[in-house]
């Protein structure tokens, strides 16, 4: 019993470690960031702004930003262009991109955003025979049989498992995905929300099908 609870602990730990940790490494690269900007922005404020302006409590920090906001507009439009996707690729990779959990990452969250290259993740009912039941996500179809499916793990919705399993056992669900990963990340609260809304969803829609017959 202890040896479980402290595998527990320890996987617990870990997965929290993975989340964390990129996130402590962006925060602390964005205070770099600006702290260069800043210095950077000084010279350039003071030629267009007036040094009344500039005199005042936090303007030059005010400025900074605004600077980082008209930069951060003009990078956007460079990436995206050809040369600009490849150099933001390039850049990606030396940096950020060595780190396994941030591809993981940027691979769920761009799930979650619709576009012409990437599909939503579709949260789903997995349905086996054994009546063990589980919240999922459809990730793609293999062919007219078999889907993959991603079942994420308590607390951390962004690991899981892959499984590859029959089209039959999969039951779509009309719920958002964040709804679905919430969850996971609250140990199960809120199951039962989802499961009776889609029960009753079915319900009206077999009552409205019923009429129209």
């Amino acid at each position: 019993m202890l040896s479980r609870f402290k595998e527990f602990l320890k996987s617990s730990f870990m997965a929290a470690a993975g989340v964390l940790l990129p996130v402590l490494l962006l925060i602390f690269l964005f205070e770099k960031i600006l702290i260069i900007l800043e210095r950077l922005a000084t010279p350039i404020a003071q030629t267009l702004f007036p040094a009344q302006f500039l005199e005042t409590p936090h303007a030059l920090k005010l400025a900074t930003i605004m600077i980082f906001v008209l930069l951060s507009m003009l990078l956007g439009l460079f990436a995206q262009t050809d040369t600009g996707q490849k150099v933001g690729h390039w850049l990606e990779e030396k940096t950020l991109g060595r780190f396994k959990m941030y591809h993981a990452m940027k691979e769920f969250s761009e799930r979650l955003i619709p576009s012409k290259t990437n599909k939503l993740f579709e949260p789903a009912l997995l349905t086996r025979a054994d009546e063990m039941n589980a919240l999922v996500f459809v990730v793609e179809y293999i062919d007219e049989e078999r889907a993959v499916i991603f079942v994420p793990g308590v607390p951390t919705a962004f690991s899981g498992n892959l499984y590859v399993v029959p089209r039959l056992d999969i039951k779509l669900l009309d719920v958002p995905v964040m709804d679905v990963a919430k969850v996971y990340s609250r140990w199960g609260v809120g199951y039962s929300k989802i499961i009776k809304s889609t029960n009753t969803t079915e319900r009206l829609q077999g009552i409205e099908r019923s009429r129209m017959n």
